[in-house]
This record gives structure tokens, C-alpha cells and sequence, in this order.
């Protein structure tokens, strides 16, 4: 894998102890589950650890701990995509739904020299405000 190759501090991590044996059956149903080769690699080196010197967890550890969170993205993917439902289709038999995707615009009043733009009842009346005041 390229980790090894252009990581190898993350190599190490893997190769020694159990932490290879343990998050082995993890890597496996992730790859089983649809999840790529390189969205593992990115999940375990496409963002940098912290220097030895900083850190308060082995690097195993912060490894397993990342397998972990990938799992948990992956598991809420796949939950997702099962639940998720298209939106109904306007039909006839359904004529609200019909009623809720037209818009139908309004004629404006033409009052203020056009600028009044209040929605009235018909092309070219004028509205409440801007009609005169009978005498």
C-alpha cells in the first residue's frame, strides 16, 4: 500500500504491536462495505499527526482512532442512502401538490409611476393606497 512507502511513521504504527492484527478485521469491512482503498489512505494521512512530542495518545491508537471515525462516517452514509425517499411527483390524482409547485404571479399596481409594485387583483388597477380618495 502506498502508506508504507510515502508514510512511514504510520507504517510502523501498523506493523508493530497488535495494532495491525486488531484493526485488520475493521479494514476489511470497510472495503467490504463499498468504502475505497483511498478514502482509507486519506482518512489514515490526509491530514497530518501531531509531532511525538505532542502527543497524548500512541500513534497506534490515533490510528484506530481514525479507522473508527471512518467507520462511523461510512455507517451513517449507508443509513442515509437506505432511508432516503424521492419527493412525490405532482400527479393529477394529487392536486395540491399540483397547487403548491405553481406560482402564479400577481398583476402589480402601476401606482408611485410604476414603482408601487403592491400585488392587486387585475392588470392595471391600482391598489388601496395608491387609488384616489373619492370625493
Amino acid at each position: 500500500m502506498s502508506i508504507a512507502r510515502h508514510h512511514p511513521e504510520v507504517h510502523a504504527a501498523l506493523a508493530t504491536g497488535t495494532t495491525l492484527a486488531d484493526q485488520a478485521p475493521l479494514v476489511g469491512r470497510l472495503l467490504q462495505g463499498g468504502v475505497s482503498r483511498e478514502h482509507i489512505r486519506v482518512a489514515l494521512v490526509g491530514r497530518p499527526y501531531p509531532p511525538p512530542q505532542q502527543r497524548t495518545h500512541s500513534l497506534s491508537a490515533l490510528v484506530a482512532a481514525r479507522l473508527q471515525q471512518l467507520a462511523l462516517l461510512a455507517a451513517a452514509s449507508d443509513q442515509a442512502r437506505r432511508s432516503w425517499m424521492a419527493p412525490p411527483q405532482p400527479t393529477e390524482a394529487n392536486p395540491q401538490r399540483l397547487a403548491m409547485d405553481v406560482i402564479t404571479p400577481k398583476p402589480e399596481c402601476p401606482g408611485q409611476d410604476g414603482l408601487c409594485g403592491r400585488p392587486v387583483g387585475a392588470p392595471g388597477a391600482l391598489c388601496p393606497r395608491c387609488a384616489p380618495e373619492p370625493a
